[in-house]
């Protein structure tokens, strides 16, 4: 992953045709570092940034503001000659608690596992053609969570919308999630969480909802306001191919628009349901000499929110890639290998790693060979092992702060919090262990728990802050 605060590095961006900028999470520290992705892109780099509004960028002090810029990306624009000027700040709106109505509630800490059916009519709350429900968790302190596994909404008696907890169906339709989890195919909120789900109906119609639901509980229901149902719009000449053409907002991810005086061309738009287009582009893509740069005025944060977002987001990353005249395969797992240590995130399919590792955040520190992962699973290993000619750690799980090695004789210090159960995975290479003893600062022995898995040993033992030696003899 290239890193923005070497950006000014002589040569350093060369190697890269396109890059991904979230402006919200990675400010530019220095007019320089600007001037050197402005060099970048008119040199053939197609930069892909989303951005939205910051209140940090309001910092008096901050080196944007002395320039008299609004935030790093306005300074960024003035570098690559876009006569750009901010529209809108925009977001849907987070409605008061007193704006909802108390559909029905339930205290079932007895039975907290215990799901039930149950049924409201939101004939009410059709009135705009829009409604949003609220379930949030009934205790904010001890008590059973409130867990849903299925949602039904049917409009004058005939189903019209089903959808099971945690799939890509119901993304469509979440509008708000706080601490929630999944846990046994259910949506869960414990601690005053809770979520939000917005459906379009029928002006007028008799809708009802029914849920699948168990724990301690409250739902809500009020009139979804025109504000609830902002949402990024497809503009009429956009050069994106996406399946939906329109993104859902959040509310806590505003949106930042600009007007231009360039010829650039407008990707998408602010629309308001029921309205029009607000004020700007949303979205716009820019050439600047031999390469481009696309824009997005939302934060990053909402490209993770929903399963169309990612998908936007996907259709975006094709379109910069087709600008600097690349193609990609996509791979269905995140794998980063820092040294030894390899990190992998799975997606919807399995992974597989080939040789022997270390699971290092197994609690056994378990030998694997050729370890498959499970889709959406993330896992870290140590290796691929090799085969040292003398006995020695692999791996440590807690500090190692000496060692003395040979055939004969193995000698560690190791260091942790006091009571905590230590672990180190050794390699024998080979030979066969003749003792082991542990022994505490003051030399007295402790216990140690020595446990053979193929040409390696697991020792368990208690950690001491003072530290722990552990002595190995080998035959």
């Amino acid at each position: 992953m290239p890193s923005l605060e070497r950006a000014g590095d002589p040569g350093y961006l060369q190697k890269y045709k396109v890059l991904v900028l979230p402006a919200d999470l990675m400010e530019a520290t220095s007019a320089a570092i600007n001037q050197a992705l402005a060099s970048w892109i008119k040199s053939g780099g197609v930069l892909l940034i989303f951005g939205g509004y910051d209140p940090y960028n309001q910092q008096k002090a901050a080196w944007w503001s002395a320039a008299g810029f609004p935030s790093p990306t306005d300074e960024l624009f003035h570098q690559l000659g876009l006569n750009l000027q901010p529209a809108t700040v925009s977001s849907t709106t987070a409605q008061p608690d007193s704006a909802f109505t108390l559909l029905g509630s339930a205290f079932n800490s007895s039975s907290p596992n215990v799901y039930n059916t149950v049924t409201y009519n939101l004939g009410p709350f059709t009135a705009s053609g829009s409604v949003i429900i609220r379930i949030e968790d009934a205790t904010s302190t001890a008590g059973a969570p409130v867990s849903v596994r299925t949602v039904e909404l049917s409009v004058n008696g005939a189903p019209q919308i089903a959808f099971a907890a945690g799939t890509a169906l119901e993304s469509h339709f979440l509008s708000r999630d706080s601490k929630t989890r999944f846990s046994d195919g259910a949506r869960t909120a414990a601690d005053g969480g809770g979520w939000e789900y917005r459906f379009d109906v029928p002006v007028g119609s008799q809708a009802t909802l029914t849920l699948n639901i168990a724990g301690d509980y409250r739902i809500l229901a009020r009139i979804a306001l025109p504000a609830d149902r902002r949402s990024l719009a497809a503009a009429a000449d956009t050069p994106l191919t996406q399946q939906d053409p329109s993104v859902a907002l959040k509310p806590q991810f505003p949106v930042l628009t600009y007007r231009s005086s360039n010829v650039v061309t407008s990707l998408y738009t602010l629309k308001e349901t029921g309205g029009g287009d607000l004020p700007g582009m949303a979205g716009f893509m820019a050439r600047i000499g031999g390469g481009a740069i696309i824009y997005e005025g939302v934060s990053s944060g909402l490209l993770a929110s929903s399963m169309e977002a990612v998908q936007w987001y996907r259709d975006h990353l094709q379109y910069a890639l087709d600008l600097a005249g690349l193609s990609a395969r996509e791979s269905n797992a995140m794998v980063v290998q820092r040294g030894p240590i390899t990190v992998v995130k799975t997606f919807t399919r399995n992974y597989s790693l080939r040789g022997s590792y270390l699971d290092i955040l197994s609690p056994r520190l378990s030998v694997m060979n050729d370890p498959v992962l499970p889709s959406h699973s993330c896992g870290v290993y140590f290796g691929p092992l090799r085969s040292p000619a003398i006995p020695q750690p692999l791996w440590c799980a807690d500090r190692l702060e000496a060692q003395t090695l040979s055939d004969r004789f193995t000698a560690l210090l190791v260091t942790g919090p006091a009571g905590t159960i230590g672990r180190i995975r050794m390699w024998t290479a080979g030979r066969r262990l003749a003792a082991a003893k542990a022994l505490d600062e003051l030399g007295s022995t402790t216990p140690i728990s020595v446990q053979p898995d193929g040409d390696t040993l697991l020792l368990s033992y208690t950690n001491q802050p003072g530290g722990t030696i552990i002595r190995m003899g080998w035959r």
